[in-house]
C-alpha cells in the first residue's frame, strides 16, 4: 500500500472481509451467494485497494472452493483461515 489510489483523490484502504456466509448452507443460494458476488465485485472495481478475506477453519471442505473463486484477483495469501471455538449452527 502507497497511501493514494491513482488518478482519484482518495487514499488506499485495507479491507478485510470475513465469507464464513460463503461457507454456511446459504454458499449456494442467500447472503452466501450475495456476499461471493459482491466480495468480487469489491476486488475487481477497488484495485487500487488491498483485501483480506477471513474464512472460518471449522468447514474445511468448503476452503479450496472459496479460495478458488478468488484465484488471479488476490494473492492467497490474503485469504486467512481462523478458528472459532464451539459448534457453529
Amino acid at each position: 500500500m502507497n497511501g493514494v489510489c491513482p488518478g482519484v483523490d482518495r487514499e488506499e484502504m485495507r479491507i478485510v472481509i470475513d465469507l464464513q456466509s460463503c461457507q454456511l448452507q446459504t454458499r449456494h443460494h442467500g447472503i452466501g451467494r450475495s456476499s461471493l458476488s459482491l466480495a468480487r465485485a469489491m476486488v475487481r472495481e477497488g484495485s487500487c485497494h488491498e483485501f483480506w478475506f477471513g474464512l472460518d477453519g471449522s468447514f474445511p471442505d468448503t476452503l479450496p472452493k472459496v479460495c478458488l473463486e478468488f484465484d488471479g484477483l488476490i494473492p492467497r495469501e490474503r485469504i486467512r483461515v481462523f478458528n472459532i471455538p464451539g459448534p457453529v449452527e
